[in-house]
């Protein structure tokens, strides 16, 4: 008896303590640039990373090891390792990074399983109030709102910026389906507008366009009529497509011309045109392996005169990866985010289920114009992974 006491009581210590764990891991992961400026974040960082590690590997052995999605991310995350490694580039960071996102993804999906409603409501208020502090920092900037909060942006750009307002999206709208909890409800409708307000005042038409398909789809087409032509099968062909016509073959028609004059881009799409030309023609003369996890500097030593101006990031998430890792390093997460998307059909409510597609749907179409970093894929086909394994666990308790 004391011993079932016991175990019940180190369960529900687990089960309270372990998302604010991932709070703390996400902060110190994807740390917004205000936080990285603060003296105890930089003296507790690695002390922090090398927990998260430690913490991840104990998961990994105890609950994860016969579970062949950690694999595939494990072998995707030291291929980048190894491709940077032999291309003779740096490879410190590259190491340090690969963990750190290995060992966030291990701690938040053990998360779900043991506290799923908890995680997502901790997600959900902390990166609201990240997004709202940022929103309220860029209001100061421009002279809307008075005073001044913090030095510069408080999230560094609107690429960082879309990592936290994912989660966000994702953590909260989950939040709301499964407790129908109004404050999950509002925060869900503020975070458009927070999101809006400010890619208005950062000027990227993009986001703006492709948050917004989301929300309508989430608010206006999310039911069963819609789902036979709005499925992940109908947003991976149009991203497919876009990216073999445009980003490949450089075709744009009249109708193309028309759309981006809307959009207000020019016909080069702000020189995204030149940069996927140059970056492909890069990746055609090293396929399989790529170059590694380059450093901007390193890149800039690569792509010096071979094109008449460099750009450290490709603008096209596949594109950038084949750049860093080849055909071998997409092939390899392409598995993992398979093994994720196979798991839709186990999830009970259909409106999550779609939830899910049309959000990676919208992630790749605004992805075929910017690269973001590879850790919110990462995170998404995880959380989509662990998700409907939290409807078993609960049916068999």
């Amino acid at each position: 008896m004391p011993y079932i006491i016991r175990k019940f009581e180190k369960e529900n210590l687990i089960r309270i303590f372990m998302p604010f764990v991932v709070g703390l891991s996400l902060l110190y992961r994807l740390t917004p640039t205000w936080v990285r400026s603060q003296p105890i974040i930089g003296k507790t960082s690695y002390p922090v990373y090398a927990l998260m590690a430690v913490t991840a590997i104990i998961i990994t052995i105890r609950k994860f090891r016969y579970d062949d999605f950690y694999l595939w991310l494990v072998l995707f995350l030291g291929f980048r390792v190894f491709t940077t490694l032999i291309n003779g580039q740096e490879i410190g960071w590259v190491v340090l990074s690969s963990v750190m996102c290995y060992s966030l993804v291990v701690i938040l999906c053990y998360s779900f399983v043991v506290n799923r409603s908890g995680t997502l409501k901790v997600l959900s208020l902390l990166t609201f109030s990240l997004l709202l502090i940022n929103l309220l920092d860029i209001l100061q900037k421009h002279g809307i709102v008075p005073g001044h909060f913090f030095v510069g942006e408080f999230i560094e750009n609107h690429n960082s910026y879309i990592h936290f307002f994912l989660i966000a999206i994702t953590a909260s709208y989950l939040w709301m389906e499964e407790s129908r909890d109004p404050c999950s409800a509002i925060i869900w409708l503020l975070l458009f507008g927070i999101v809006c307000v400010t890619y208005y005042y950062e000027k990227s038409t993009t986001s703006i366009i492709g948050l917004a398909l989301l929300y309508s789809y989430l608010l206006l087409f999310n039911s069963n009529w819609t789902r036979k032509f709005l499925n992940i099968y109908v947003y991976l062909l149009g991203v497919s497509a876009f990216f073999l016509l445009f980003v490949c073959g450089g075709n744009r028609g009249k109708l193309t011309e028309a759309f981006l004059k809307l959009m207000g881009k020019s016909s080069d799409l702000t020189r995204r045109v030149m940069i996927w030309r140059d970056y492909l023609s890069m990746w055609k003369k090293s396929p399989v392996i790529g170059y590694g996890v380059l450093r901007d500097t390193a890149l800039s030593n690569t792509m010096y005169g071979l094109f008449s101006r460099f750009d450290a990031s490709a603008h096209n998430i596949v594109l950038n990866l084949g750049f860093q890792t080849g055909i071998a390093g997409l092939v390899t997460l392409i598995i993992a985010g398979a093994k994720a998307m196979e798991m839709r059909y186990t999830i009970k409510n259909e409106r999550v289920r779609y939830f899910f597609e049309a959000l990676i749907g919208m992630t790749l179409l605004m992805s075929m114009f910017e690269a973001y970093s590879i850790e919110i894929y990462i995170f998404l086909i995880s959380v989509i992974y662990i998700y409907p394994k939290c409807d078993r666990r609960n049916d068999n308790e």
